[in-house]
């Protein structure tokens, strides 16, 4: 999941521990690192609480977080 827009990035370059992503819908690029072991579960598609989670995280980063 792209960390900029939460839609699904593709892989780009895949290495022995790290694979590189970028994200067709905003252009955004990343890497992640494999070398403490792969994901106790599927990573795609994301549900909807991690999809919630994510935009809460990002309101809160930039400062947009409401209060309850």
């Amino acid at each position: 999941m792209c960390p900029r827009c939460l839609e699904r990035a593709e892989r780009v370059t895949e290495g022995i521990e790290d694979d590189s992503y970028e994200c067709p819908s905003c252009g955004e690029g990343f890497g992640i690192d494999w070398s403490h072991g792969q994901p106790d579960r599927p990573c795609w598609p994301t549900t909807a609480r991690e999809i919630e989670e994510a935009r809460l995280t990002q309101a809160c980063l930039k400062g947009e977080r409401s209060e309850d």
